[in-house]
């Protein structure tokens, strides 16, 4: 019992160390280091660079999309790509979409009204999405929400976006992303795509 106590222990100090001089550094930003569980006490471990990561999860992603249903994929897509930089969801048209940016393991998600895109017309119903899971504009709250999700409205002269800071509520994150699909682009979630960087 003490072995396998020491084994954890080191393995442990392992982690943090690396963690704690890798974060620092731009080498951290393009690299990760994916510990997993194999047979119960089996720990295996993985360093790799960002392509090779996004590679790894493109391909976990494409496995689980058949075996599941889109509105499980949507939650399990979100906690599987944590650490990469963007997810992209779509329904066939990629003019409207869901934008999730990942980075450091937070769920922020970016609805850029553009000429380039349709999303200006979807904007107010994508607002009553917001209204009906209790997600509220910052200016709402007289401080800013450590925990709650919140979003904020940055314009310029060539776009508007909404940025949506759900922090890590993946919950929500997936019921905007499956309400807005359905209620507010009227797709069908059978033809999601999605896309990772």
């Amino acid at each position: 019992m003490n072995k396998i106590i020491q084994f954890l222990a080191n393995k442990y100090i392992f982690v943090i160390n690396a963690y704690y001089f890798y974060k620092n550094s731009g080498y951290f930003k393009t690299h990760h280091f994916e510990i997993t569980i194999k047979n119960k006490f089996n720990l295996s471990f993985e360093w790799k660079n960002h392509q090779q990561y996004i590679k790894s999860k493109q391909e976990i992603l494409d496995k689980e999309k058949e075996q599941i249903s889109p509105e499980e994929f949507i939650k399990f897509s979100l906690k599987q790509c944590r650490h990469c930089v963007f997810i992209v969801f779509d329904c066939g048209d990629s003019n409207r979409f869901v934008q999730f940016w990942l980075a450091d393991g937070k769920i922020d998600l970016s609805w850029p009204v553009m000429k380039t895109n349709k999303l200006k017309k979807y904007t107010y119903p994508m607002l009553g999405v917001l209204n009906e899971l209790d997600i509220h504009k910052l200016s709402f709250y007289p401080k800013k929400p450590k925990m709650l999700p919140y979003y904020e409205v940055d314009e310029s002269e060539k776009f508007i976006d909404y940025k949506i800071y759900f922090k890590q509520n993946i919950d929500d994150a997936s019921a905007f992303t499956i309400l807005v699909f359905k209620e507010v682009f009227k797709q069908n979630l059978k033809d999601l795509r999605f896309e990772i960087a």
